[in-house]
């Protein structure tokens, strides 16, 4: 049995660590990802059968890609709420000191 392991990069502090082993034409994938230098978080593993080794490390760049895109879009759907906030939160700030001036 052969057993290798890579990392890849999702944002600037969490990376997945795919540790494969290799027996005969089975390979077993198990995905961590580590945080901000906490220790590493079990959070799959896959069985790949009857594939040549670089398919199942494309695989595993495939996953990751897909997790880095949710990821982002996340990222971008937290940014873009933060933004309505604050233009609701300067609007109604507005509105008061309109009124306060229109009141004195």
């Amino acid at each position: 049995m052969r057993e290798f392991s890579f990392y890849s990069g999702v944002t600037e502090s969490a990376y997945y660590c795919y540790h494969v082993r290799e027996a005969g034409q089975i390979y077993y994938v198990t995905i961590s990802v580590i945080q901000d230098d906490k220790p590493e978080q079990v959070i799959g593993s896959k069985v790949l059968r009857n594939i040549p080794r670089q398919e199942v490390i494309r695989e595993c760049f495939s996953h990751s890609r897909r997790r880095n895109a949710q990821e982002r879009t996340r990222q971008r759907k937290a940014w873009l709420t933060a933004l309505r906030n604050w233009a609701i939160c300067s609007l109604a700030v507005l509105a008061f000191i309109r009124l306060m001036m229109i009141q004195s």
